[in-house]
């Protein structure tokens, strides 16, 4: 991945404005998607807007990079809070895909609880996110500015030192479950980071790769996460309780396999 940057595949010039064009641009498409009400919005448009959001993130952490100035917390701060609220919809939505998918035998209740869940959180992130926009809004002109002093040269620096960063964490001989969190994220970062610069450039099959089975580990980890919890409630009866522990097992497996997957693909990412 450090070969990725250091050869031709990322050539850093400095010339400006490229940051705030990709910024106006991400937020047209948050705002189109939101324009409508949650309970409307389909499940491809959740994804979208997680997505759109993980972009903005990327941005402005480029900003910080190249303005030691720039308060993050305080402007990334609305963005974080209707992508956090997003990723609950969004992770009751994809574990019900998962299960219907692979695990038909899934209690019905146990469903019905991840449908109600996915409602009762689109009524929750209705009610603040006029506000949370209108800030989002008032922002802008003050990110713009900060924006348009950003060069293709800051954001090499960046992905230099992130290739670093990752190279780093996959080299340990142990892996613990939040570094494959920690990894993911920077990865997916890794690249949309040079996304803002170089639109056109291409993901290597390995780390294309590397990323789908992160996001199927993750999903596969949300699941689990979830089963563990409803294992020790009140709302199931012993029969359903010894079939969601039978889907968690399964569940555990399938992580166990990706796992495997994640480091020989990374492996060949080394190579590249």
């Amino acid at each position: 991945m450090y070969n990725l940057v250091q050869t031709g595949h990322l050539s850093g010039k400095e010339s400006t404005g490229f940051a705030s064009k990709y910024y106006k641009k991400r937020l047209k498409k948050i705002e189109g998607i939101l324009q409508l009400p949650w309970q409307e919005i389909t499940q491809e448009g959740i994804h979208e807007l997680r997505v759109e959001l993980k972009k903005m993130r990327a941005l402005f952490e480029l900003l910080r990079y190249s303005d030691k100035d720039f308060r993050f917390s305080k402007f990334f701060g609305p963005f974080k809070l209707l992508f956090k609220m997003a990723g609950t919809i969004r992770g009751a939505q994809v574990e019900q895909e998962l299960l219907k998918k692979s695990m038909p035998d899934t209690p019905s209740k146990y469903l019905d609880q991840l449908q109600r869940l996915e409602k009762k959180k689109r009524r929750a992130v209705e009610k603040i996110t006029p506000g949370t926009f209108a800030k989002i809004k008032s922002q802008k002109s003050r990110i713009t500015s900060r924006l348009d002093t950003v060069t293709e040269n800051d954001v090499k620096s960046l992905l230099k030192k992130r290739a670093k960063q990752l190279s780093a964490l996959m080299e340990r001989s142990i892996f613990k479950e939040q570094d494959l969190h920690i990894i993911r994220k920077k990865l997916k970062g890794f690249y949309f980071i040079a996304k803002t610069t170089y639109p056109n450039m291409s993901i290597p099959k390995p780390c294309n790769r590397l990323q789908l089975l992160f996001g199927t580990w993750h999903d596969n980890q949300v699941a689990i996460d979830h089963l563990r919890k409803a294992v020790f409630s009140s709302q199931f009866n012993q029969a359903e309780i010894k079939q969601l522990q039978k889907i968690k097992r399964e569940l555990i497996e399938n992580r166990e396999k990706l796992f495997d997957q994640i480091l020989s693909t990374y492996v060949l990412i080394e190579r590249t």
